[in-house]
């Protein structure tokens, strides 16, 4: 933490401790916590802290990583109690890693034959499975942002072959950090590859070789779940995902009434529920 910051951050501390009851945290770098009242401070030097037991503690100053201020429940208003002073860069990233099951899959695709035939084909899916991992930052209390790489399999209703679908996307979160239980919600954006399970598909008489069988395209991921603290260094949540995702192939056309070349667009989306851990 840049020491400016931690001036501050002890000003600010002085001021509110001496209008409410409060219990200062210092985090250490090396991961200590300890809670009680900031007696004596020498700025750039150190931090003296009485914990709640009566010991008292020299703490050096470029030894700390962050601190705040939590309100005293038994003291403070319940307005004032859910109050934090709060340094971000005193939040970790968290790796999530997720396992769950796609739900109500449906595509429609368009096909384009030569420009002149074109073809809506709605297609019912059948539910699958998913897993992904995630990387969140906390930016403040409130806020935080996350990197997300998921891998779900499309399967289908008919029983062919499944198709495999890899994202990546950047997903802005309100997210609740400062207390054992973080209910969140975000809005994700990024690219899909698509892989398709078949090499060719038929239409009627009409029988269409898949090349290439890959795509990429846009997608959207608003999400929402909870997560808990099992310890200091564990979360375990649930989330809801739902994908929303547009692309295309180009192809031949191998027998029936027309020849030549085929543009094929699709439109997918999916639902996916998933139990997540998080370190």
């Amino acid at each position: 933490m840049p020491k400016f910051q931690l001036i501050l951050i002890s000003i600010v501390f002085l001021i509110v401790g001496t209008t409410v009851f409060a219990t200062d945290v210092i985090t250490m770098k090396n991961g200590d916590i300890f809670r009680g009242e900031i007696i004596h401070q020498e700025m750039n030097q150190f931090i003296q802290v009485r914990l709640s037991d009566g010991v008292e503690k020299h703490l050096k100053w470029d030894e700390i990583q962050g601190i705040k201020k939590e309100l005293n429940t038994a003291h403070a208003s319940d307005a004032e109690a859910r109050e934090f002073l709060d340094e971000p860069s005193s939040h970790p990233i968290v790796w999530f890693f997720s396992v769950g099951s796609t739900l109500n899959p449906s595509t429609t695709n368009t096909i384009v034959v030569q420009g002149i035939s074109t073809i809506g084909t709605p297609t019912s899916g059948a539910g699958a499975w998913g897993f992904g991992v995630e990387a969140e930052k906390p930016l403040s209390n409130l806020f935080a942002i996350s990197s997300r790489f998921d891998y779900a399999s499309y399967a289908y209703v008919s029983g062919i072959a499944p198709d495999s679908q890899f994202s990546l996307v950047i997903i802005p979160k309100i997210s609740l950090s400062n207390t054992s239980i973080h209910p969140w919600v975000g809005l994700g954006g990024g690219a899909m590859l698509t892989s398709l399970g078949l090499s060719s598909m038929t239409i009627g008489s009409t029988t269409l070789a898949l090349s290439p069988s890959t795509a990429w395209s846009p997608v959207i991921d608003p999400c929402i779940g909870i997560d808990f603290d099992i310890s200091s260094k564990m979360r375990i949540g649930f989330e809801l995902n739902y994908f929303g995702t547009s692309g295309g192939f180009n192809g031949t056309q191998t027998t029936g009434s027309f020849s030549g070349t085929y543009i094929a667009n699709f439109t997918r989306t999916w639902w996916e529920a998933s139990v997540r851990l998080g370190f």
